[in-house]
C-alpha cells in the first residue's frame, strides 16, 4: 500500500514538472497496462473473486461466524480488503478502438490474536486469480492529453477463502457432558463471472505513459461451495468418550448488480 502511494506520488510530481503528452489512439498502438484494483466494495467485485462483504453475508447462520458479521469487529475484513494487482495489454485494432486483456491476482492473509490460554488465533486467507477482456471506444475531445472512452468488460475468476476460527487446542476432559463440537476450518471455493458497461479515461502525463481510471455498471454472478471441518466430543461417560472429526459441505450462489470504481491503471506505450 505504501509503495503504491509512493509510485503515484512520484508520477504526479513528474507530471507537474513535464509537459503533458498525447494519448496514442491510432490503429496499431499498443501498451503494457498495470492495474490496481480494490478501492471499494460496490457492485462488481473489486478483486477477481467476489466482494469479500458478499462472501461474509453468505456464511451460515452459525455462532462460529458471528465474529465476521459483527460491524464492531471489522479488523480481519479490513486486513483482507487490500489491493489486487493486474497485468495486461491494450492494442488498437482501429483508430480510437482498442481491446484490452489482463490477468488479475490477489493473495492476502489476516490473523486476529486470541490471548486466551489454550485457544488458537483467528486466521483467514484469500487467494484469487482471474482474467478479463475489455472493449474500449475512445472519444475525440479538444484537450489532447485526455482520452475518455466507453466500453464493455467481461471477467471470470476463481477464489478460495480459508477460515480457521479461534478454537480450543484440546477438548476439555468433561466435554462428554455437553456433546461438544467446535469448528476447526472452513474453506470456500468461489467461481465468479461478470459483465459490465465501462466509462473510463486516460491521461497522458508524459509522452508514452498514461494514467487512467474506470467506472463500471454491471452484473456479477457467483457460485461455489463451502466445506466446514468440526471436531466433536461424543459419548455418555468419560471412559466412553470419543473425539471425532466431521465435515459438511454446502453449495451456494448469488448475483449482484451495481456500480464499482474498479481500477487505477498505468499504461506504458511503445
Amino acid at each position: 500500500m505504501k509503495l503504491f502511494i509512493s509510485i503515484i506520488a512520484v508520477l504526479i510530481l513528474t507530471a507537474s514538472l513535464a509537459a503533458a503528452g498525447t494519448v496514442p489512439t491510432e490503429q496499431g498502438d499498443k501498451a503494457m497496462v498495470f492495474s490496481f484494483h480494490g478501492f471499494d466494495h460496490l457492485g462488481l467485485g473489486t478483486y477477481p473473486g467476489a466482494d469479500l462483504g458478499m462472501f461474509v453475508n453468505l456464511l451460515p447462520e452459525d455462532d462460529y461466524y458471528e465474529e465476521y458479521r459483527d460491524d464492531d469487529d471489522e479488523e480481519m475484513l479490513d486486513m483482507l480488503a487490500g489491493f489486487t494487482g493486474g497485468l495486461g495489454m491494450r492494442y488498437y485494432i482501429a483508430d480510437n478502438t482498442a481491446i484490452r486483456g489482463g490477468l488479475l491476482l490477489s493473495m492476502a492473509s489476516a490473523t486476529v490474536e486470541n490471548d486466551a490460554k489454550g485457544w488458537t488465533d483467528n486466521e483467514m486467507s484469500l487467494s484469487s486469480y482471474g482474467v478479463e477482456l475489455v472493449y474500449e471506444r475512445h472519444i475525440d475531445v479538444p484537450y489532447e492529453p485526455i482520452s475518455p472512452y466507453l466500453g464493455i468488460a467481461g471477467n471470470f475468476s476463481m477464489t478460495t477463502v480459508t477460515l480457521e476460527p479461534s478454537h480450543m487446542e484440546d477438548m476439555p476432559d468433561d466435554c462428554y457432558y455437553y456433546d461438544w463440537c467446535q469448528m476447526l476450518k472452513s474453506e470456500t471455493s468461489i467461481s465468479t463471472f461478470g459483465i459490465a458497461g465501462v466509462l473510463g479515461f486516460e491521461w497522458a502525463f508524459v509522452d508514452g505513459m498514461t494514467l487512467g481510471g474506470e467506472y463500471r455498471l454491471g452484473f456479477t454472478s457467483m457460485s461455489g461451495e463451502m466445506t466446514d471441518d468440526y471436531e466433536c466430543c461424543e459419548g455418555e461417560y468419560e471412559d466412553l468418550r470419543e473425539i471425532t472429526t466431521e465435515s459438511c459441505t454446502d453449495k451456494f450462489s448469488a448475483s449482484v448488480m451495481g456500480f464499482s470504481t474498479t481500477a487505477l491503471m498505468l499504461s506504458v506505450y511503445w
